[in-house]
C-alpha cells in the first residue's frame, strides 16, 4: 500500500500542509454531497453510500508527512462535516455531534492503518485482518458514536441511524480504501502496463459495457455477468485491478440510480 513515513515532531503547519487541507475540505463536501444525490431526491438527505470519510483517510494516509498535517487535515475533515451537516438541516448539537464523530472515524481509520493493520497484503488472512481493523472497527466506532449523539438528544430511531452511518460508511471504506491505497506508479510499473495496456483496455471496456447492459435489466438477473468480468479484472491485474472494477462498478450503479431519480422528478 502506497503511504510516506510520518515525523512524530509537530511544527507550524507548512504552505502544503495547508494545500492538502483545502483538497481535504473540498473532496469531502463534493463526496458528501455527490453521495446524498447518487441516493437520489426523496432520502431525507440520507445518502445510501458515504465515501467523503474513505476519501480522507486515504488523502491523511498518502500525503500527511508530519503530525501537523495531521491535525490540519483532520481540522479540515471536521469543517467540511459541519458544512454538510449545517447545510442539510442537520443544526445544533447534533451537527456539530456528527463532525467530530467524522474526524474520530478518520482518526481511528488512519491510525489503524498505520500502526495495527499488515502493511502488505499477502494472502487471505492479511485481506481478512486489515479489512476488520481498517474499515469495520473505524466504522462500527462512527456508528456507535453517532448513536450515542442521537440518543442524547432523545430521539426513537437511534438504532436505526446508527446502523445506517455504519452501512454506508463501511461501504465506502470497502470500494475507495483497495482503490486508493493501491494506485501508485510502483503498482502500474509492476503489472507492465506499458506492454499490456491494449489487454487492460479490453479488460476494462468489456467490463463497462457489461455492466451497462445488464444492469439495465433487473427483472432479468443479468447482473450475474458482472461477476466473470470482475473476475477476469481480478486475475489479470490483481488486487488493482479488483479495485478499479468494483469502483467502476459502483461507481455505474449509483450514477444510473441518481440520473434515474433526478429525472423522475
Amino acid at each position: 500500500m502506497a503511504s510516506v513515513a510520518l515525523k512524530d515532531s509537530v511544527g507550524a503547519p507548512t504552505s502544503r500542509s495547508l494545500w492538502l487541507a483545502l483538497i481535504t475540505y473540498a473532496g469531502f463536501v463534493a463526496l458528501g454531497y455527490g453521495g446524498i444525490f447518487f441516493s437520489g431526491p426523496g432520502h431525507n438527505s440520507q445518502a445510501l453510500i458515504w465515501p467523503p470519510t474513505a476519501f480522507a483517510v486515504v488523502m491523511i494516509v498518502r500525503f500527511s508527512r508530519n503530525r501537523a498535517t495531521d491535525i490540519a487535515m483532520l481540522a479540515a475533515v471536521f469543517l467540511a462535516e459541519a458544512t454538510i451537516s449545517f447545510t442539510g438541516r442537520t443544526l445544533g448539537v447534533l451537527g456539530w455531534g456528527f463532525s467530530f464523530v467524522a474526524t474520530i472515524e478518520v482518526l481511528a481509520g488512519v491510525f489503524a492503518i498505520r500502526r495495527l493493520a499488515p502493511k502488505r497484503v499477502r494472502d487471505m488472512g492479511d485481506a481478512l485482518k486489515f479489512g476488520v481493523l481498517a474499515m469495520i472497527v473505524p466504522c462500527a466506532l462512527g456508528g456507535l458514536l453517532a448513536q450515542a449523539c442521537i440518543t442524547m438528544l432523545g430521539r426513537a430511531n437511534w438504532q436505526a441511524d446508527g446502523l445506517h452511518w455504519f452501512a454506508t460508511h463501511v461501504l465506502a471504506f470497502f470500494i475507495i480504501l483497495p482503490f486508493g491505497l493501491n494506485v501508485s506508479w510502483h503498482q502500474l510499473a509492476k503489472l507492465d502496463l506499458r506492454r499490456r495496456w491494449v489487454e487492460a483496455l479490453i479488460v476494462f471496456v468489456a467490463l463497462l459495457g457489461i455492466s451497462l447492459v445488464s444492469l439495465n435489466y433487473f427483472q432479468r438477473p443479468l447482473a450475474i455477468l458482472i461477476i466473470p468480468a470482475s473476475l477476469a479484472a481480478t486475475v489479470r491485474f490483481r488486487l488493482l485491478g479488483s479495485a478499479v472494477a468494483l469502483f467502476m462498478v459502483v461507481v455505474i450503479i449509483f450514477t444510473k440510480r441518481g440520473v434515474l431519480a433526478a429525472a423522475n422528478h
